[in-house]
């Protein structure tokens, strides 16, 4: 198979013997025999700048383009900073993937949250284009054009948010152009409530189960746990309805499935019986049997494993090149980061 290449975007994929000569003749040709493609990778949520920190970000950025990851969605930060990290990407600056990036909404109640600050500096929190707190008297036409304004792809929509006020800042942001990502519960929005409102796509599988609760706490109400029991099959009926509604609308699951872990680098990451890894594993099984989709780009985004990925997930390891927007990343020139690399980041 050959893969046809004009600068970003793939031009065709087609069987080596029916590549016109001509064609190949003018063309630069990169060998793969005996190597896998793939579309390359996305990272569907990543915090790139609470706080800021640009040289650490592209640190980052830098080992996971070399990895095969040739897109990242930045689920709010500040974005005075990863605006600059997506410019600098975009224009072929730095060697990063493509960053899309969301402005945060959420109830006034969230921030009082330390992490406001961190993103705000300079300003007040919830009073800055990029994290703005709404209420239902807040004249969201302004509200949306300021976000819209960072050069965001989204809005984010947090915490204290009710199911009405959901379904009016989803309708401004499509209005204005902008997609709407989401938690999954807002506290006390639900999820089919979010589903409903229009949003575009859900974040974390394991707020899924409170779609059972019959009372979604607010914000500022405790949290009880959910029983995990109903989940742990794949197979629940409450979300069994709510994932038709998603497959039937196009609604997207950011799953993020290593929150979930029980121990990430030795320490728990989710307070104990609000999920874990067999209903983080379950939910997103139930998930992709239902049909809800995940959306695929024409840009020139490829990866080449030495081994194939569909034999073990594991040979994603072998990553040899990626290729992000026609622009080549040969892994044998990624220089490792050594320890004396970030210190004093």
């Amino acid at each position: 198979m050959d893969v046809v290449v004009a600068g970003e975007r793939i031009a065709r994929v087609l069987p080596d013997r029916a590549l016109d000569p001509a064609l190949a003749a003018h063309a630069m040709v990169i060998d793969l025999r005996g190597r896998y493609v793939i579309p390359g990778l996305i990272d569907a949520h990543v915090h790139l700048a609470t706080p800021p920190n640009r040289r650490q970000a592209e640190a980052v950025l830098r080992r996971d383009v070399y990895g095969g990851v040739t897109a990242v969605r930045d689920m709010a930060d500040d974005l005075r900073a990863v605006g600059e990290l997506a410019r600098a990407t975009l224009v072929g600056e730095v060697a990063d993937p493509d960053v899309y990036y969301a402005a945060l909404m959420a109830g006034p109640a969230f921030f009082t949250d330390r992490r406001t600050v961190q993103v705000s500096a300079g300003g007040v929190p919830g009073q800055v284009p990029w994290i703005q707190a709404v209420t239902d008297s807040t004249e969201l036409p302004l509200a949306v054009a300021r976000a819209r304004g960072t050069s965001a792809t989204a809005i984010k929509l947090y915490a204290d948010l009710s199911p009405a006020l959901a379904v009016r800042i989803t309708t401004q942001a499509h209005r204005q152009h902008l997609l709407v990502w989401s938690h999954a519960t807002l506290y006390p929005a639900e999820p089919s409530e979010l589903v409903a409102a229009g949003v575009d796509a859900l974040s974390h599988a394991c707020l899924l189960v409170r779609e059972l609760q019959a009372h979604v706490p607010r914000w500022t109400e405790p949290h009880p746990p959910v029983s995990l029991d109903a989940f742990r099959d794949g197979r629940n009926p409450a979300l069994a309805r709510l994932f038709a509604e998603m497959t039937r609308r196009g609604t997207i699951l950011d799953a993020t499935l290593w929150t979930y872990s029980t121990a990430t680098a030795g320490a728990t990451t989710l307070p104990l019986r609000s999920c874990d890894d067999t209903v983080g594993d379950a939910i997103p099984g139930q998930v992709f049997r239902a049909g809800v989709a995940i959306a695929a780009g024409k840009l020139a985004n490829l990866v080449v494993p030495a081994r194939n990925p569909l034999d073990d997930l594991a040979n994603l390891r072998s990553v040899v090149l990626t290729v992000k927007r026609g622009r080549r990343f040969e892994r044998r020139a990624f220089v490792p980061l050594t320890p004396g690399d970030i210190t004093g980041f």
